[in-house]
């Protein structure tokens, strides 16, 4: 079975054939044929230039890609508590509903761990870090967190501001608040290998240092 760290490098680059449909001529046979692929009445229509093709499946795959990134980290904090539950917050406490609803210690233990990782994963990426060097005592290499933390805020842009920056991302001096935001093939790559590098080295510290005692 392969571990996180396999599963998260996979996923990767399982978009990168993805990525490589962003080509006029992928465009233009999709424009040819899609009234035959989509036929349903309720179909989107399909972008009006390749430009606006290209960079939609851009964003798609780096909205996805860090989804991919996110999940990781979720599920590697619950794997280190699963291993040592004794590092979970000790002042943290349930509800007696909850412990008499459990069916087992496991149960209990599992509540425990999802609520701890739901409260973690919920303050954005900078945060995710703190607590990673808080808890774990696992520091994340300051450059590609840096990146780390433009790839979140780019993502809550695309997603929540219809892909127009907003002044958190216009802080980090790429875009101007209220900018549309277009990224290239180029660009999902280069977030793509530093996400990479530093799901990689968060990964075998947390062996080093809590998977593999």
């Amino acid at each position: 079975m392969p571990n996180l760290l396999d599963r998260v490098i996979s996923q990767l680059d399982m978009l990168v054939p993805y990525l490589s449909l962003a080509h006029e001529r992928v465009f233009e046979l999709v424009e040819s044929e899609y009234d035959n692929w989509c036929p349903t009445p309720r179909r989107t229509p399909m972008p009006d230039t390749f430009d606006a093709f290209k960079t939609q499946i851009a964003h798609a795959a780096f909205v996805l890609g860090f989804s991919y990134a996110d999940a990781f980290l979720a599920d590697l904090i619950k794997e280190i508590y699963y291993k040592h539950p004794e590092m979970l917050p000790q002042k943290k406490k349930l509800s007696f509903e909850t412990i008499i609803n459990a069916r087992s210690y496991d149960e209990v233990l599992r509540k425990m761990v999802n609520h701890e990782v739901h409260e973690a994963m919920h303050n954005g990426i900078e945060k995710i870090a703190e607590y990673f060097k808080e808890k774990f005592g696992i520091s994340w290499p300051e450059t590609e967190k840096q990146e780390f933390i433009t790839a979140s805020l780019i993502r809550n842009c695309i997603i929540h501001n219809n892909a127009c920056a907003n002044d958190k991302l216009s802080e980090k001096g790429n875009w101007s608040t209220g900018q549309r935001i277009s990224l290239a093939v180029s660009d999902v790559h280069k977030y793509g290998i530093a996400a990479r590098r530093i799901l990689r080295h968060v990964y075998q510290e947390a062996a080093s240092r809590h998977l593999e005692r």
